[in-house]
């Protein structure tokens, strides 16, 4: 396995707080109509263990796509005072493209799979509905792979700083959780990547 460090410093400073504004901004919108439900979220207190389907939408028509059809699972727990802390895991099993030119072929693969801790700050809106807007910061894994006449340095695996900020929906039908989230995901790579992760989702 090879990972690479990229030189991101200049990208990193620029982008991060505009992250961080963005989701300052998500929590004030999405708090003001929930003034009136100042009672704890029914999240309070709970630990909270959920899966799901994701799909992930490249902003940048990469080929091969790294992202779209996923699975996830998601840990954490909440607070009194409503702020949650947990993780994520996500798992892509990205696209194969097969490029076919005189005299040579070859069959190139990518995928990509990440962790991140994850802050957010739970708004009951309703006794069946809650809000999480949300920050993760974790490490994206790129794997690529090639079958037929390759070039030798787009195989391999190589992990990158991510972060995505979004936001969650749950509903909550009896005992059981059902989640709606989008993030806006951003992998440092030697080129800004990007994607939309839509996930659906099942919790206890």
């Amino acid at each position: 396995m090879q990972t690479r460090t990229p030189q991101v410093a200049n990208r990193l400073s620029a982008t991060l707080p505009r992250v961080a504004l963005c989701t300052a901004a998500l929590c004030a919108a999405v708090s003001f109509p929930a003034t009136a439900h100042a009672e704890p979220p029914r999240t309070a207190g709970a630990l909270q263990l959920g899966g799901g389907f994701r799909y992930g939408v490249d902003l940048k028509d990469s080929e091969p796509d790294p992202w779209g059809v996923g699975l996830g699972l998601e840990l954490g727990y909440t607070l009194e005072s409503a702020v949650y802390v947990g993780g994520v895991f996500d798992y892509f099993f990205g696209q194969q493209v097969s490029y076919e030119l005189p005299g040579t072929s070859r069959e190139v693969s990518a995928n990509l799979w990440q962790v991140a801790a994850e802050g957010g700050y739970d708004i009951q809106l309703s006794d069946g509905v809650l809000v999480r807007p949300k920050l993760g910061l974790g490490v994206a894994m790129l794997q690529t792979s090639c079958i037929g006449d390759c070039i030798e340095d787009t195989v391999g695996s190589s992990s990158y700083f991510a972060a995505a900020p979004g936001l969650t929906t749950m509903f909550f039908p009896g005992n059981m959780v059902l989640s709606l989230d989008a993030r806006y995901q951003m992998v440092f790579a030697d080129e800004l990547a990007g994607a939309l992760i839509f996930s659906v989702g099942i919790g206890f």
